[in-house]
């Protein structure tokens, strides 16, 4: 049975764990062991879901003639803008003074890139390794889906939605395979625009289902984050360097678990493993976890390394204290992002929107939320 409710249970919570895993997955040794930073996967396919469940409901509107497609665009940019820009060049500003202040090593040659969200292009054609801010190839690939998805899916009518996705998941496959065989280097192949856009798409697939649901079962849950983890440390464990197609393509094949995970979510809103994702520190977790992502690789507590040591609790003890502490501050950073900066934007925004201060609808007044399930990945 379909829920009316606009609020999606469990959604926050998964963003949390996506969050959580990526960090692990860039500051953990058994982060990195298990390749956890494959958590992004889930943060596409949700990211996917939730855009496209936006256009299409928009794409309605105007269908029934109620707003006008060309004002429909334009506010779906605007209300992207204010929820990714303000967090977003307040940390490529504090990292440039930090790096001033020689707090942080960043090649600051890189900033026009960062600042354009093309980060994921430049590392593809200029380089063959990571830069100090490397993750934010990830959220230039998902402002590039805006570009190609709203425009697609707000302007031509939504029987040719499902075509639409379906197309760009075979792009995505092309391109993965064209790569391949090329032997495009590592960094090429996992940054590709294309070859990411596949993973966005399927999570435009599912937001095209008759979902959510009253489902109870965690087991989909279950099996999906199961072998989203097995493939993604087995790609590793048959090559550490992912230099070898079958490790790549495993590594790939994450991706319908991803899928799996956040349909188990959406089909059983009801279910045990759904239910613990709505715990409130969870559902906090979630809701900050945009400026957490921004700010997490700029975040570096190694300097209270001999004050960690000092304390004689061993090597593991040692990591695992500076692991929690940099979290911690991660989290703190990221609350005061959402308190001082992003949420009262957000209110701007929303008041900007139903006060239709541009004309952009004829008659609806419902504005897009951005507080109830977008990422950063968000």
């Amino acid at each position: 049975m379909g829920i009316a409710n606009s609020r999606i249970k469990g959604l926050d919570g998964l963003r949390a764990l996506s969050m959580t895993l990526v960090f692990l997955g860039h500051k953990s040794m058994l982060g990195h062991v298990l390749n956890l930073g494959v958590g992004l996967l889930l943060f596409f396919v949700l990211s996917g879901y939730l855009i496209t469940r936006i256009l299409l409901g928009r794409r309605a509107e105007i269908e029934r003639g109620a707003v006008a497609k060309e004002g429909e665009l334009l506010r779906f940019f605007f209300s992207r803008g204010c929820r990714i820009f303000p967090a977003y060049y307040v940390m490529l500003a504090g990292a440039t003074l930090l790096s001033l202040g020689g707090l942080k090593q960043i090649d600051l040659s890189w900033m026009p890139y960062y600042a354009t969200y093309t980060t994921n292009v430049a590392i593809q054609f200029l380089s063959t390794t990571w830069p100090a801010l490397g993750h934010l190839w990830s959220l230039a690939v998902e402002e590039q889906f805006y570009l190609i998805s709203a425009p697609l899916f707000l302007l031509l009518p939504s029987r040719y939605a499902k075509t639409i996705a379906q197309m760009l998941v075979g792009l995505a496959i092309a391109v993965f395979v064209v790569k391949l065989s090329l032997h495009a280097s590592v960094v090429s192949q996992i940054s590709d625009s294309f070859v990411n856009f596949g993973a966005l798409a399927c999570g435009s697939l599912l937001a095209m289902g008759r979902l959510p649901e009253n489902g109870t079962r965690s087991t989909p849950i279950a099996i999906g984050m199961v072998g989203l983890v097995i493939c993604a440390a087995g790609a590793l464990w048959l090559d550490p360097r992912l230099k070898d197609p079958l490790a790549m393509t495993l590594q790939r094949v994450a991706i319908p678990y991803a899928v799996l995970v956040v349909w188990g979510i959406l089909a059983n809103q009801e279910s045990a493993v759904t239910r613990a994702f709505e715990s409130r520190h969870i559902v906090f977790l979630g809701k900050i976890s945009y400026a957490f992502y921004l700010w997490h690789e700029v975040v570096d507590l190694a300097f209270l390394t001999p004050l960690v040591r000092s304390l004689g609790l061993g090597t593991n003890f040692e990591a695992i204290l500076l692991l929690a502490a940099e979290y911690l501050v991660c989290v703190v950073i990221a609350y005061l992002s959402w308190r001082a900066l992003e949420a009262p934007i957000l209110r701007w925004r929303d008041r900007v929107i139903e006060g239709n201060a541009w004309r952009w609808r004829r008659g609806s007044n419902q504005a897009i939320d951005g507080r109830s399930g977008t990422l950063p990945a968000s």
